[in-house]
C-alpha cells in the first residue's frame, strides 16, 4: 500500500507535500520547514519564527530560539546577559542594535551586571535616579541628563562641555537649549550667546547686550545701546555723559545738570529753592529767608538769626514772619515778634516779648501772683488770674457778712475792693502801710481803721489779710 505510507508520511501543512520530521509519523505531524527547529521538537513555528513558542525568545519581536544552555533562560543568547549563570534579559537602549553587538561588550550584561563601557574599567555601571543605567560607571559618566556618553575632562562628555574658546572651560551647559555654561553664557533674560570677551573686562553680557562704551561690560539698558551709567544726557541735542551722584545716575551731564543743596554739613543732592543756595529741608522756615537752617542746632526750624535764643532750642521765633510792630497786614499789627518760640515766649495778650516762666506759657510779670499758678494775670491790676480773682472776691464777701464785722459796726455794703486811685483815699495801716478797702474810713469804737480787715497794696504785688482778733 505505497499510496497509505505516503499519506502518512507527508506533512500535514496545508499545500505542504515534504515528509514528515525525521520520517517519524508517530512523532511528527510536520515537516522540517513547518516544525520547531529545537531537536525532536514536534510542535509548529510560531509565526516567522523558526522555534515555536515554547523554544522562541520571548522578547517582543525577537524570532531566535532561547538560550542553549537549557533551563537558564526564556531569551535568547543575544537577549540573555553573558554573566555566567545569569539569566536575566539584556534590553539594548534605543531599540535593537543597528549592528549585532560583540561578544563582551557591556551591553550584553543585565543590570545587575552590566560594566563601564570604557576599556580599562570594571566597575559597575552607574544607576539613575529613575532606575535605568548608564554605559558608564561614576566615574567616567557624563552627568548630563541621559546622558551616554563619556566624561572629557571635566564632568561632561564634549557634546555637554562648555564650548567658551579654546577648551578654556570644563563646565557643563547652564540649561539644555545652551551651547554656555552659567559663567559664560551672557545674562540677558532668553539669550544664549557667550558672553563678550573683548573690551568691557569681567561683562556678563554677550556683545549685542553690552554697553557700546568701550571699555563698559555692562548690559544695555532698555532698548538703548548704553548702560544706564553711560546713558546720554537728557537734553535735546546733548551726548555727553550723565553726571554720578555717589552709586545715582543723575539726568543730565555736568554742563547741564541744575544746582543741587549747598548743605555741606552732610552732602544733599536735593534741589534748591527758587532763589535760595538751599533745599527746602535746609532752608529757613521764616517767610522769604533763603539762608541755611542753623547747623548748631539738631533739627533747627530756622537760621542763626531766626531761631529762638534759648539755648538748644530748634525752633522758630514766634511771629518772625510778620513784620514787627507793623503787622504786616490783617490785624497783624497787634502782635509782637519774639527773640523766642511759642515755647518759650510769653504768651500775654499785652504784647509782651519776655522769656515765659519755667512752666507757665508767660513771663514772670504776666503770671498770677499765687504761687504755683501758671495761668495769666489779667484782672486785679494784672496781678491775678480769674480764677484767683473770683475766690479772693469770695473771701473778701464772706469776711463782711462774719458776725464780728457785723458787731464792729461797720455797714455791709463797704466791702472791700481795689483802690480808685485819685479818688479813694489811702489810710495809714498800724505797720505803716496803705489801707484801701471801703469807700470811706469806717468809724469804729476807739476811732481809726477797723482792726484785721482790709488788704496791704505792696510794691510788685497784693497781699491780703484777714486777720480777727
Amino acid at each position: 500500500m505505497p499510496y497509505v505510507r505516503r499519506k502518512y508520511l507527508s506533512c500535514t501543512h496545508a499545500g505542504c507535500q515534504r515528509y514528515v520530521k525525521e520520517k517519524n509519523p508517530q512523532n511528527f505531524r510536520l515537516c522540517k520547514t513547518h516544525s520547531c527547529t529545537a531537536p525532536h521538537c514536534p510542535d509548529p513555528r510560531e509565526g516567522s519564527s523558526p522555534f515555536c513558542a515554547a523554544h522562541k525568545c520571548i522578547r517582543p519581536g525577537c524570532d531566535e530560539g532561547r538560550h542553549p544552555s537549557p533551563g537558564r533562560s526564556q531569551y535568547c543568547a543575544r537577549h540573555t546577559c553573558e554573566s555566567p549563570e545569569c539569566g536575566n534579559p539584556v534590553f539594548y537602549d534605543g531599540g535593537e542594535a543597528p549592528v549585532p553587538v560583540p561578544a563582551g561588550d557591556h551591553r550584553r550584561f543585565c543590570d545587575v551586571h552590566k560594566r563601564c563601557a570604557r576599556a580599562d574599567c570594571v566597575r559597575h555601571c552607574y544607576m539613575r535616579d529613575d532606575g535605568s543605567m548608564a554605559r558608564f560607571c561614576g566615574e567616567h559618566r557624563c552627568h548630563a541628563g541621559a546622558c551616554e556618553g563619556e566624561r572629557a575632562g571635566g564632568q561632561f562628555c564634549g557634546e555637554h562641555t562648555c564650548q567658551w574658546p579654546r577648551g578654556q572651560c570644563r563646565n557643563g551647559f547652564a540649561d539644555e537649549a545652551g551651547r554656555y555654561c552659567a559663567d559664560h553664557e551672557c545674562e540677558r533674560e532668553g539669550c544664549r550667546e557667550p558672553r563678550n570677551r573683548f573690551g568691557g573686562n569681567g561683562s556678563k553680557v554677550c556683545q549685542e547686550h553690552k554697553c557700546r562704551d568701550r571699555d563698559c561690560g555692562r548690559e544695555v539698558h532698555g532698548e538703548t545701546e548704553w548702560c544706564e551709567r553711560h546713558q546720554p544726557c537728557e537734553t535735546e541735542g546733548c551726548r555727553r555723559e550723565r553726571v554720578m551722584e555717589g552709586e545715582r545716575v543723575t539726568d543730565h551731564c555736568e554742563q547741564h545738570t541744575p544746582p543741587t543743596c549747598a548743605w555741606h554739613h552732610a552732602k544733599c543732592t536735593n534741589r534748591p529753592v527758587e532763589n535760595g543756595r538751599f533745599c527746602d529741608d535746609h532752608t529757613c522756615m521764616v517767610r522769604d529767608c533763603t539762608e541755611e537752617r542753623d547747623p548748631q542746632v539738631r533739627r533747627s526750624q530756622a537760621c542763626a538769626e531766626h531761631r529762638c535764643t534759648v539755648d538748644g532750642c530748634p525752633n522758630r521765633r514766634q511771629n518772625e514772619d510778620l513784620d514787627r510792630y507793623g503787622g504786616g497786614g490783617g490785624g497783624g499789627g497787634l502782635l509782637v515778634g519774639h527773640t523766642f518760640c511759642a515755647r518759650h515766649g510769653c504768651q500775654s495778650r499785652n504784647r509782651c516779648a519776655s522769656l515765659a516762666m519755667e512752666g507757665s506759657r508767660f513771663c514772670k510779670r504776666h503770671t498770677c501772683a499765687v504761687q504755683d499758678c501758671p495761668d495769666e494775670a489779667r484782672v486785679h491790676g494784672n496781678k491775678l488770674c480769674p480764677d484767683h480773682a473770683l475766690t479772693r472776691q469770695e473771701r473778701i464777701r464772706d469776711a463782711a457778712r462774719d458776725p464780728r464785722v457785723v458787731a464792729a459796726g461797720v455797714d455791709p455794703g463797704y466791702l472791700a475792693r481795689p483802690p480808685a486811685y485819685g479818688v479813694d483815699p489811702g489810710i495809714v495801716l498800724g505797720d505803716g502801710g496803705m489801707g484801701y478797702g471801703f469807700g470811706m474810713p469806717p468809724v469804729v469804737p476807739g476811732g481809726g481803721m477797723m482792726p484785721g480787715v482790709g488788704y496791704q497794696y505792696g510794691p510788685g504785688q497784693t497781699r491780703y489779710h484777714y486777720q480777727f482778733p
